[in-house]
Order: C-alpha cells, then sequence, then structure tokens
C-alpha cells in the first residue's frame, strides 16, 4: 500500500473538464473557438463580459455559455478594454468618427456612447474604474490625446497626462498606471496618490511597459521581457521573472495567494507573491495572452481565472493549474471549422481571418486580417488537444477542407493548394505539384487515390496520395466546386456554374457522378434559379444514397439571412431520381453517415439525424449549448461536431440504431481511461481480462485510502465495464486498480462537483 500511495501522489494531475453523465452532448476540453483574439475581460460578482475582435459577449454562468452583447459596427475599428463598476459597463474603443467610450447601465443590453464634453475621444487603449472613478488613456484622437479621469461616472472630463498609457490599476486612493505606447511621457510606471488628479513618475527602468498590477505595498509591472516588482510603492524595483516575451497582463488574487501573468509564451504563476514563478499553460492551446480575469471579482477564495488570447478564451477552475477552453459563439463572420479523424487521430482546423495585433497586442480589427489556419490533434478523444500546424499556419491562406487517408493528413487551402503531414500534424509540406487550380475547398480519399475539388479548375485526381495531381474533368462542365464525397470508386462532386446577366444572373446547382475515378463524368441532378440560390456546401453517401446539403447567406442593413435544406439522390438501376428537400431554412455546414443513418450540421440549428437515408430529420441537440454544428466527423463509435465554442462529442449508440460490433476476447490485460473523465458524480471504467480468474477493481484517494470496490471475484475472459459512483465523496483526484493474479494496472481519474 506504499508503494501505490507513492505512486498516486507522483501522478499529475488531469485535464480540467466536467462533463455531464445524461444522454447527450459533451463538450470535449477544446480546441478553442474560432473567436480570435480576447483583447479585455472585464469580471463582478455574476458577470463576465470580454472583448473580441467582433464585440462584447456576457456569461453569467462562469463562462459556460455566452450572449452577445455589442456588435461591431461600420464605425469601430476594435474594442480594446473592458471594466465594471456597480453603475455601469465601459469599453474603449477604437471608432472612426465617433465617441472612444461606450457605456452601458443594463448589464450590456443596450450600449451608448459617451458624449460628455472633453471625453477621450477615439484611440482607448487602457481603462479602468473603481467605484464612480474612471481613468481611460487615449492615444489619438478629435482633441487632445492623453489620460482623462472622470469622478462622476463620465458625467464629466478632465485631461491629466499626454498619452502614453496602456494599463491602470486602482488600490484605494493609490493607482498606477503602466506606460509604454507613445513617448509622449517616458516609458515606465506612474504613481498617482489621489485616486489620479496628479502623477509622479516611480524609479521604473525606462522601458516599454504594459501591464501592472498592486497588492499593498507590493507592485508588479510587465515589460515586453520581464517582470518587475516593487516592495516600496515603486520607489525601487527589480525583476522578478525574465520570461522573454511581452507581459500583457498580470492579475493578484485579492487573498495574494496566487499572481498571475499573461504574456506572447503563455501564462505563468507565482504561489509566493513573485519570488519564484512557474509556466501553467496545461490546456491553452493559444499562447499569446492578452487579458486575465479573476471570478467573482473580489472573493478572496475564487479559484477560477479567466485569460484571453490570440485564439479565444480559456478558463481555469483549480488557480490556474490546469485550462480549457470557453470558447465564444461567433455571429455570422463565423470561420469555417473542419474535423477529420483516422485512427488514433482526431483533427479539428479552422480556416479563419487571422486578426492583426499592434505592437501594443490590441487588436487592429478584422478589416485588416491576414488569412491563417490552424490544426489541432487529439489522441483520446476529445481529452486533451495540441496544435498541430507548424509550417501550415504561418502562411497567407486558408483551410478550405482536412481529412486523413490511413497515416496521412491533408489540408485543403485556398489559394494555398494541398498540404500534407506525414508524421501527425508535426510539420507540414506543399503537396500541390501539378494542380490546375490551388482554390481547394473539398478534399476526400480513397486508398492512394486522392481528389480535390477547386474553385476554378474542378477536379484534380492525384494516384499516388498527393505527390503529383492531374485535372479530371472529363464531362463535368462546371468547375466551381465546394463539395465531393466518395464511397469505394463512385465519386460525386457538387457544382456551381453562374451563367445569366449581371442584373439578372443564373445559378445551376449540378451534382456529377463518376465511377471510375474520375476519368469521365456524368451529371445526375441539376437545379437552376435566378438570383441568390444556395450552393451545394456538402454531400454523404450510402450505397445508393446519396444526400446533398445546400446553404448561403445573405445580408440586407446588416442582418444575417441563412437559407439551404437537404434532399436525396436515389438510384433505381437506371437513373437517379430526386426527392422533396427537408430541413428547409437550415444553412447545411456538413453531411456524414453510418449505416442507414444520416447527420446533418447546421450553421445554427444544432445537428439533425435521420434512420431512414435522409427520408426525415430529427434535432438530436440534447445538451448541445452551442448550435453552430459547422463540421461533423464519426470517430471511435462517436459523432463529433466543431462548434464555434469548441468540439462536442456524442456516443453513436444514443442516435443510431446500429448495434456496436461483437468485440473478440482480449489477448492482454487492459485497463481503459474511464470515461467521462473528469466525471460528476459518476463514470464508466471498461477492463479486459484474457483468461479467467480471480479480479479485483477497487478505487482509492490521494492517500491510498480505499473507498469504493467496484467488484471481487472470478471473471472468465473478456471484456468488462464498471460504473464508480462518488456522489458521496469530494471532488478531488482518485485511482482506481485492477488485480488480476500477478497483474496490477493503475490509472488515476478526477471528480469535479
Amino acid at each position: 500500500m506504499k508503494y501505490f500511495i507513492a505512486f498516486a501522489i507522483a501522478v499529475a494531475f488531469l485535464f480540467c473538464h466536467v462533463y455531464d453523465l445524461k444522454a447527450q452532448w459533451i463538450k470535449t476540453n477544446g480546441p478553442c473557438g474560432s473567436s480570435g483574439v480576447i483583447n479585455s475581460i472585464a469580471i463582478d460578482n455574476l458577470n463576465i463580459f470580454v472583448a473580441s475582435n467582433r464585440g462584447i459577449y456576457r456569461s453569467t454562468d462562469k463562462g459556460n455559455s455566452w450572449s452577445f452583447v455589442y456588435s461591431m459596427d461600420s464605425s469601430t475599428y476594435s474594442i480594446t478594454s473592458l471594466a465594471i463598476n456597480s453603475s455601469y459597463v465601459y469599453a474603449g474603443t477604437n471608432l472612426f468618427n465617433s465617441y472612444g467610450i461606450l457605456r452601458s447601465s443594463d448589464n450590456g443590453t443596450s450600449w451608448s456612447p459617451d458624449t460628455a464634453d472633453n471625453s477621450p475621444r477615439i484611440g482607448i487603449y487602457a481603462l479602468s474604474v473603481h467605484e464612480s472613478l474612471v481613468l481611460a488613456s487615449s492615444a489619438y484622437g478629435q482633441s487632445f490625446p492623453g489620460m482623462f479621469r472622470s469622478t462622476d461616472n463620465g458625467g464629466s472630463w478632465a485631461r491629466i497626462l499626454p498619452t502614453g498609457i496602456t494599463s491602470y490599476v486602482v488600490q484605494g486612493s493609490k493607482v498606477f498606471a503602466a506606460a509604454g505606447m507613445n513617448p509622449a511621457i517616458p516609458y515606465g510606471v506612474y504613481f498617482s496618490n489621489d485616486t489620479g488628479a496628479s502623477w509622479t513618475a516611480t524609479n521604473f527602468p525606462n522601458k516599454r511597459t504594459y501591464s501592472v498590477a498592486v497588492k499593498g505595498t507590493t507592485v508588479f509591472a510587465g515589460t515586453d521581457s520581464s517582470i518587475y516588482k516593487s516592495t516600496d510603492n515603486g520607489n525601487t524595483w527589480n525583476i522578478s521573472k525574465s520570461v522573454l516575451g511581452q507581459v500583457s497582463a498580470i492579475v493578484i488574487s485579492p487573498s495574494g495567494s496566487f499572481v498571475y501573468a499573461g504574456t506572447n509564451n503563455g501564462v505563468f504563476r507565482s504561489t509566493d507573491l513573485g519570488e519564484t514563478w512557474t509556466a501553467t499553460n496545461t490546456g491553452i492551446t493559444s499562447n499569446s495572452v492578452l487579458s486575465l480575469a479573476q471570478f467573482p471579482a473580489g472573493s478572496a477564495d475564487s479559484s477560477y481565472i479567466f485569460a484571453g488570447t490570440n485564439g479565444g478564451i480559456f478558463c481555469s477552475k483549480d488557480n490556474g493549474s490546469t485550462w480549457r477552453a470557453c470558447g465564444l459563439p461567433n455571429d455570422q463572420f463565423s470561420s469555417n471549422s473542419f474535423l477529420a479523424a483516422s485512427g488514433s487521430m482526431l483533427l479539428a482546423g479552422s480556416g479563419y481571418m487571422k486578426a492583426s495585433s499592434d505592437k501594443f497586442g490590441h487588436s487592429i480589427g478584422w478589416q485588416g486580417n491576414i488569412n491563417g489556419s490552424v490544426i489541432f490533434l487529439s489522441t483520446d478523444n476529445g481529452s486533451t488537444w495540441t496544435e498541430a500546424d507548424l509550417g501550415l499556419a504561418g502562411l497567407n491562406t486558408r483551410l478550405g477542407s482536412l481529412i486523413v487517408n490511413g497515416s496521412d493528413i491533408f489540408a485543403g487551402t485556398y489559394p494555398g493548394g494541398v498540404f500534407i503531414s506525414t508524421n501527425g500534424g508535426t510539420s507540414w509540406e506543399n503537396s500541390s505539384f501539378g494542380m490546375n487550380n490551388t482554390n481547394v475547398h473539398a478534399l476526400v480519399a480513397s486508398e492512394s487515390y486522392i481528389f480535390a475539388g477547386t474553385t476554378g479548375g474542378g477536379v484534380n485526381i492525384s494516384m499516388n496520395n498527393g505527390l503529383n495531381w492531374t485535372a479530371s474533368n472529363f464531362g463535368l462542365t462546371d468547375i466551381t466546386i465546394y463539395a465531393l464525397a466518395i464511397s469505394g470508386s463512385n465519386l460525386f462532386a457538387g457544382t456551381l456554374m453562374k451563367t445569366g446577366s449581371q442584373n439578372i444572373p443564373i445559378y445551376n446547382n449540378d451534382v456529377f457522378f463518376t465511377s471510375d475515378h474520375g476519368t469521365t463524368w456524368a451529371k445526375i441532378d441539376s437545379q437552376s434559379t435566378s438570383g441568390i440560390t444556395p450552393l451545394i456546401t456538402c454531400l454523404s453517401v450510402n450505397g445508393s444514397n446519396v444526400v446533398v446539403g445546400t446553404g448561403n447567406l445573405t445580408t440586407s442593413y446588416s442582418q444575417w439571412k441563412q437559407s439551404g435544406s437537404v434532399y436525396r439522390l436515389t438510384f433505381d438501376g437506371e437513373k437517379w431520381n430526386r426527392s422533396d428537400s427537408a430541413l428547409s431554412g437550415n444553412y447545411i455546414s456538413s453531411l456524414v453517415s453510418t449505416g442507414s443513418t444520416f447527420f446533418a450540421g447546421t450553421y445554427t440549428g444544432g445537428v439533425f439525424a435521420s434512420s431512414n437515408n435522409g427520408v426525415s430529420w430529427t434535432s438530436i441537440n440534447d445538451g448541445l449549448t452551442d448550435l453552430s454544428a459547422i463540421s461533423l466527423v464519426i470517430h471511435n463509435s462517436n459523432l463529433f461536431a466543431a462548434t464555434s465554442s469548441g468540439v462536442w462529442r456524442r456516443p453513436l449508440s444514443e442516435i443510431t440504431s446500429v448495434q456496436p460490433v461483437k468485440r473478440a476476447l482480449p489477448t492482454s490485460y487492459n485497463l481503459a481511461q474511464n470515461y467521462p473523465d473528469p466525471f460528476n458524480p459518476s463514470t464508466k471504467i471498461m477492463y479486459s481480462v484474457p483468461a479467467t480468474g480471480l479480479v479485483t477493481l477497487k478505487v482509492y484517494n490521494i492517500l491510498g485510502q480505499e473507498v469504493a470496490t467496484l467488484f471481487s471475484g472470478i471473471r472468465n475472459a473478456g471484456n468488462y465495464e464498471a460504473t464508480f459512483d462518488g456522489s458521496k465523496l469530494a471532488s478531488g483526484v482518485y485511482f482506481y486498480r485492477l488485480q488480476a493474479g500477478n497483474h496490477m494496472l493503475v490509472k488515476k481519474m478526477l471528480m469535479l462537483k
């Protein structure tokens, strides 16, 4: 038992994520949503507000769900900062032709500009509030830029200092300000002892300073390479930690037990007020951290910490030890997401507009974006994710499709063509030799055959696993392709052709078929409409049934409207017949099938299932709080859905009538990872024994004390499942041990209530 206790204590904690055991969707531990740059976070005792490059979101349930409370408009360049007191929520913005500060008195339901005389205009880079005190720094504007102060919640303003402030922190009458934006005043840290009415420079080095935090007489400040510390209100400073990256945010817990620093190299944490620091980024998939905040504000015993990054928002429930993505739901400008799976690999990719940031770490908005592609890999059904796009993410190309063929991963991009990774996403190389068009929006594979659908070049085929390509368009009259599907040697392509006049365009949505690997094509369905029509977005095939998904987004007066549906093509031995449309009014973003069951992912309506080859459909959104099901894939007896807030998982056994394949007798002892994990309050444990004998399965706490016996007796050779119910136990790490003959296997699990 002593050996077991020592083993248990040496095991690291698992990733932190809570699952619900009901028959429903379960959110995996990432990857982060495609919500982009999170510039600022503001928290009170109930609300969490975050500013992304698309607007402002609010959560009232600790980041589990979000509502969109302010949308960017034509005059807004970016939202740079947020602050909150008992009266207002404040947002600092870059506005082209309006005011730089927005206020909301109803928790974000409505917003109005601060129009008081002398209020800071345009280019707000720092914002802080304390009771009725408001401090704001304007980089430039219609009048004099600089630091502004209001003591009546923005009713009136006074200009205090020239521009240059990037961050404030208020502690009673003491205020510290970091200067690093503009040499109008020397860089460094400034101090006020009268709530910002007058200021003096501290003895801080003349370095660009981006963040500041205070607890008592201890002050921390972050520069472009180090964390500095002062224990005498800024009179003297010493380097507390060299981080070799910009320190954009520092937060001290109210009790002083934890200090967090958000940097270009992730989050660092100190538990001894800055004497020592440790990187703590488990679960964070975007290491450029721009903002930090603790929930609830002012609570000394809170373990929740939120990090805003260049790739979404992350939450930790254990004082920063582990993190999970709690991505934001996107608006109708959401980027495409892609899923692919094979063997042990589950891949999630995003073809998005990467938001640019200025040299101070603030987003300059999606108007100045560059293209980008990000791919994440999981080998444990989504419990953990790692970024897997070296050589791909930095290119000026967007992801259009993602597939796995054997052990190779293929990414179709536009305008970059096809990229291949032969090492699980560790590195990527361009594999587009011979392609007649490199705007790739669809990829499918069958053994060594890879097919690429392009917009302008039709179908390109590689017969040697992507080494070189040739056009394969004989009989293919439409060469704009967004969807491909394959079944054996049967390949289907959804195409789009525009004819007619400039004023009265005619769009042709056609489906083509080839049974000889693309040597010749035949049109099996055609639909022609004038005006805007939903294009073919996805295809799925099962034997003689082809399900076609369509979708389109149109905008009028900044209001987005979606259209689309699914319809069926069935081969009767002589010709293909088209059925009536279903799911009308839904933008169909993805289709997959298993047996006679088809699944449809929609842009805003979630996931639907059809158990009769697409004749009728039923919503299967139980537990799915984000209904932007952009991509679907079937993997390891689960259906996975990529949404704007991350990847979700649901067992196929809950949503199909397909019986599980009978497993052969095991040839070795095996103890599987419990599922779900973490759990609340029960979990399943699978184990295998290859021979009849005495078997015990027990659960122990972190001290090695036995808390449950799940089985003790004789087992025949076979695969078994046990349920552990921890409803009467405390949250924490537990260990389960399988003892069978001379074999002992131990694994850990985490219960979170």
